[in-house]
């Protein structure tokens, strides 16, 4: 039984071959074998083409051509200071919350030092000063007091009494004019103290606090070329770090504004549509890379994650910006729409009769254009070559 199966699977082909082989070949006429093919005048393919007036969305839109990539972020210290060490490597998997950079602590606790000494200076100063005036004072009241006494056994008018009386009026000045220097003194105090004393948390807040810390999970992809010792200014990345779960798209530049005023970002990839984000560049930490890059890019952060397990790093895609939108509203295709100069006109079927109409458009897109008057919708219109 197998073995007549097989030479039927065998002989099977080989009678195919052979009556192919006896079958006339034949000329086709595409146009008789069409049903009706009696009633056509003319070859089909020159018979007029038409396309109707319907409502729908007009998007207008622009296209960017771009690569996917890593989400990178550049990491820089919360404040400015001196450069201690990196205690990370390039390459290295890192974990959130993970120390990478950290200051210079000795040159910090020099500063921390300085800083503490004149505080306490200006509180030993402010102590000792503050007695002085107090007894100052003191004394002053105490004289002022006997002149009193000594006042009220002289008889007026008298020389004595006079000159009493004015020893009175010079001490109570200068009881006056002693206060008012304590005052002064005071507030100065109440100024400086306060002021120290915050310069001295914000540096223990740094030297506990002005270090770079991993943000997510990820792969250390850039470090700094800084060494112990260097200042470094707060605004200047240190690290990049990349998230492996999160994708972005570069592509062609795209100017800010641009961006700014798009009413949706999406990335178009094999097919599927992904919401994204315009990455500003800043200009300032960037200004070299502006400069030197000849093919200016932009960068977007897709909101979609793991893109890069299904796609992979480097797949092309396409960035779409849709900078305006009419929605249900009435349009038509391109192909029927014909430009003389600043006016727009259509084609349209009017009974069987083509009547030549001037239309006002609106947005326009790769397929359609809005019809704001002219025409109404379920028109006929006329595809012109």
């Amino acid at each position: 039984m197998r073995f007549k199966r097989f030479l039927g699977c065998f002989l099977l082909p080989v009678i195919l071959l052979v009556g192919c082989n006896q079958i006339e070949e034949k000329q086709i006429d595409i146009y008789a074998e069409l049903e009706g093919a009696e009633d056509i005048s003319e070859p089909i393919l020159t018979v007029q083409q038409t396309t109707s007036v319907i409502r729908g969305d007009v998007l207008e839109r622009e296209l960017y051509s771009g690569i996917l990539t890593p989400y990178v972020e550049e990491l820089c210290f919360p404040a400015e200071g001196v450069f201690g060490s990196f205690n990370v490597t390039l390459g290295q998997e890192v974990k959130a919350g993970e120390v990478l950079a950290v200051t210079d602590i000795e040159s910090a606790q020099v500063r921390l030092d300085t800083l503490e000494e004149q505080l306490q200076n200006l509180e030993d100063n402010y102590t000792y000063q503050m007695a002085l005036f107090q007894n100052q004072i003191a004394t002053l009241k105490l004289e002022l007091e006997e002149c009193y006494a000594l006042i009220d056994t002289l008889s007026y008018p008298s020389k004595a009494f006079s000159n009493a009386c004015t020893r009175a009026g010079l001490l109570d000045g200068d009881i006056q004019r002693t206060e008012l220097k304590m005052r002064q003194y005071q507030e100065d105090y109440d100024f400086e103290k306060p002021y120290l004393e915050t310069q001295i948390k914000e540096l223990k807040k740094e030297m506990k606090n002005n270090i770079i810390k991993a943000p997510f999970d990820g792969v250390v992809v850039q470090l700094s070329d800084m060494l112990k010792g260097d200042r470094f200014d707060k605004n200047k990345p240190c690290i990049v770090i990349a998230d492996t779960q999160k994708c972005c798209a570069v592509s062609d530049y795209l100017p800010m504004q641009t961006a700014e005023k798009a009413l949706q970002i999406e990335v178009f990839v094999d097919g599927q549509t992904y919401a994204a984000i315009y990455q500003t560049l800043d200009s300032e930490i960037y200004s070299d890379l502006i400069q030197k890059s000849e093919n200016p890019y932009s960068t977007y952060l897709i909101e979609e994650l793991d893109l890069a397990e299904i796609y992979g790093y480097g797949h092309s895609v396409l960035v779409v910006v849709t900078k305006n939108m009419a929605e249900d509203v009435l349009m038509v295709s391109n192909l029927g729409v014909i430009r003389d100069g600043s006016q727009y006109y259509c084609y349209v079927d009017r009974a069987g009769k083509k009547e030549k109409v001037f239309i006002t458009i609106g947005l326009r897109d790769d397929i359609h254009t809005e019809v704001v008057s002219g025409l109404k919708e379920g028109d006929v219109v006329y595809i012109e070559d």
